[in-house]
């Protein structure tokens, strides 16, 4: 071929530009292994007979042929042994799965699926890698290798595990991969099923006679649903205060303070205030919890 240059090389079509402004485009067809050679004349985009062209052009036509048959073969073979198949799949990815913590799913066929572009028959197996599939907790996640449907064996807790991110893999039955991995993403979402917890608190002081809205303690329980959720989210009341001479306020945040400034160490040197916390942020059937606030009073006199 010399004196002409190989310009482009699709999987089926060669275009040679040679000396002289002359150019042919070589395309190669194959219907049950027969092998079908048409020669257009790219300045005048006429298709021309190959018995139009002259024996010299011929006979660089077939050579022409016989480059792309052995760029075809090497394609194959490539693609054969690499294991990754190169297309594109198309943009699609799958979507994320949501579950419900301490709901059922054992009894549900399919909670997603991996579907190769290169599924034809029994070619193509499905696997699964990472959390909940291949690793700890194992088999929490299962699929069919032969259609590619996943489904659970367990009932899910959040407050375990709330997001699992595992790798569908399609596989040729020789053990080479299809096509690249797809992720595939199953968010747990939260219950309430989770009462606040109440903390252990040692007894606090403030000093008689202090100002109305004097901070004396803030109370910090917590709950192990899901942060920023409405389910973690609490609010505080105040029960019951003993004496109750009305002294102490709580907030919904949870910070107590001194309701009223008549506040007399020698009327009374301590107080147990019961405070209620209630997550849902307070709404009706919200969990509770309840716990006491120990406040003593100082003598002014001690500062």
């Amino acid at each position: 071929m010399t004196g002409r240059q190989i310009k482009e090389v699709g999987s089926s079509c060669l275009h040679i530009f040679g000396g002289g402004g002359s150019s042919l485009s070589l395309a190669l067809r194959s219907r049950k292994s027969n092998l079908y050679i048409k020669c257009k004349c790219l300045r005048c985009e006429m298709l021309q007979p190959l018995r139009s062209r002259s024996f010299s052009d011929m006979a660089r036509l077939f050579q022409s042929a016989l480059v792309i048959l052995v760029l075809l073969q090497v394609g194959i073979v490539v693609r054969q042994t690499s294991g990754i198949n190169l297309v594109k799949r198309s943009g699609r990815v799958l979507p994320l799965v949501l579950l419900k913590e301490n709901k059922d799913y054992t009894k549900v066929t399919s909670i997603s699926k991996i579907c190769s572009d290169f599924h034809q028959g029994k070619n193509v197996e499905y696997y699964l890698e990472g959390p909940g599939a291949n690793q700890k907790p194992y088999n929490a996640f299962v699929v069919n290798h032969e259609n590619g449907d996943v489904r659970v064996t367990k009932i899910f807790d959040r407050e375990e595990i709330d997001t699992y991110v595992m790798k569908g893999i399609a596989k040729y039955p020789n053990g080479l991969d299809a096509e690249r991995p797809i992720e595939l993403r199953v968010k747990v979402e939260d219950e309430n099923d989770n009462d606040p917890v109440f903390p252990d608190m040692s007894p606090v002081d403030v000093y008689e006679l202090s100002p109305t809205g004097t901070f004396v303690v803030k109370v910090n329980a917590t709950d192990a649903d899901e942060p920023g959720n409405k389910n973690s989210e609490l609010a505080y009341t105040l029960i019951s205060q003993n004496p109750s001479h009305d002294m102490f306020r709580i907030d919904n945040s949870g910070v107590v303070s001194v309701k009223n400034s008549i506040l007399d160490r020698e009327i009374c040197a301590q107080y147990n205030l019961t405070v209620q916390v209630q997550d849902l942020n307070g709404e009706d059937g919200g969990r509770t919890a309840t716990g006491v606030v120990t406040i003593n009073v100082l003598d002014r006199e001690d500062i």
